[in-house]
């Protein structure tokens, strides 16, 4: 019977029919991150009690057909690809003394070629800098997808969706450049995630510079503080917090001090 229950949900997870363009269904993904994501962090003890959903859902992204689809599905099918991999790859690694994602051997992590999507096999990496980043050149990208750690930019309890993505993804921005976490003013200084130097390139391409793209999103109060620095302000870039963006259900709380209140 388990067997049986574990096809039949696979089944159900198939995310289009044979014709081309068919919209992707992410409503199991979608599901999965409602139950098991809180204050941007993820329950991977409750996650993995229902690995085969999540094994599914993997699975039904390797049959897509993506010719013909929209781009902001086709773009949220490849953000939700790279979420969902890297959640099932922390449940397969998982145990008490997993503290990062970099405790997984580097062969196993972002180098490693085993994703299925849309009839091609990727791996992370491959899913980030040879689909996300040159194919939609839209820096948003950048706080949408999730690392496992709590440097990254929130993982969003729901999925993306091609019909809401454009707002989902300004949503994601903002909620990044308006945390203290990833932005902040110290004296003259603006100080930023260090995303901003990694791909400034990106960010530079979309809003002239990485100010630029802070200031789009940011909230008045932080926007006049940016623009009293000048349209040069000296940016320092903040070290990368690894750590697992693992959420404690013993506590029933975020289990690093760092995390959102």
């Amino acid at each position: 019977m388990k067997h049986a229950w574990i096809g039949t949900a696979i089944i159900s997870f198939l995310a289009v029919d044979s014709a081309h363009g068919t919209t992707p269904d992410h409503s199991a993904f979608d599901e999965l991150l409602h139950r098991y994501v809180h204050d941007s962090r993820v329950d991977y003890h409750g996650l993995a009690a229902e690995r085969p959903q999540l094994i599914g859902y993997l699975d039904s992204l390797g049959g897509i057909d993506a010719v013909g689809l929209e781009r902001d599905d086709r773009m949220a099918l490849f953000i939700n690809a790279y979420n969902a991999a890297t959640l099932l790859l922390i449940v397969e690694h998982d145990s008490p003394a997993l503290a990062s994602i970099k405790d997984i051997p580097s062969s196993k992590r972002w180098k490693d070629r085993r994703w299925r999507v849309a009839g091609a096999t990727y791996s992370l990496d491959d899913l980030e800098h040879k689909v996300l980043r040159p194919e939609f050149r839209d820096p948003r990208v950048h706080t949408a997808i999730n690392c496992a750690s709590v440097g990254c930019p929130d993982l969003r309890a729901e999925a993306y969706l091609g019909t809401s993505l454009s707002e989902q993804l300004d949503e994601q921005a903002a909620r990044f450049v308006n945390d203290p976490r990833h932005v902040q003013i110290k004296g003259k200084t603006l100080r930023v995630s260090s995303i901003f130097k990694w791909f400034a390139e990106d960010f530079r391409t979309d809003e002239g510079s990485v100010r630029g793209f802070i200031l789009r999103y940011a909230a008045d109060e932080l926007r006049r503080r940016i623009e009293s620095l000048g349209p040069q302000p000296r940016i320092k870039y903040l070290k990368y917090d690894w750590s697992l963006n693992r959420y404690d259900t013993k506590r029933n709380q975020i289990g690093d001090s760092k995390g959102q209140p």
